[in-house]
């Protein structure tokens, strides 16, 4: 059921894009909630009360994620571009200063580019 949207190796159509976007939009932001909310419950994390704080470390556990996915993209489909460098700097830097929701945007136009 998720095997197209979770392909990164294959160029995708406008739709599929849009699928992949929400696919993993929504995987990294339930991720990176129950884990920073996990790392505060076990005391690695201070300052954490509730589910929907700490969204410093959120955004770095975003962030990273972001950026190995995009690396993940840029690697597997064999992407040696100027381009592809751009986008993947640009989605890591957005997904930092704006959120997962705007970093994904440039992951999602890595996945339409050709070999």
């Amino acid at each position: 059921m998720f095997g197209k949207y979770t392909d990164i190796v294959g160029t995708k159509s406008l739709t599929e894009a849009i699928g992949f976007y929400l696919f993993f939009t929504i995987f990294f932001v339930g991720l990176s909630s129950v884990l920073v909310h996990t790392l505060g419950v076990l005391g690695v994390v201070e300052g954490i009360g509730g589910m929907l704080s700490g969204i410093s470390i959120s955004t770095l556990v975003g962030s990273a994620w972001v950026l190995f996915l995009s690396s993940m993209i840029v690697n597997k489909k064999g992407l040696n571009d100027m381009l592809a460098i751009v986008l993947l700097v640009l989605g890591t830097y957005l997904a930092y200063d704006m959120g997962v929701i705007v970093g994904m945007i440039p992951v999602t136009l890595l996945t339409m580019l050709k070999k």
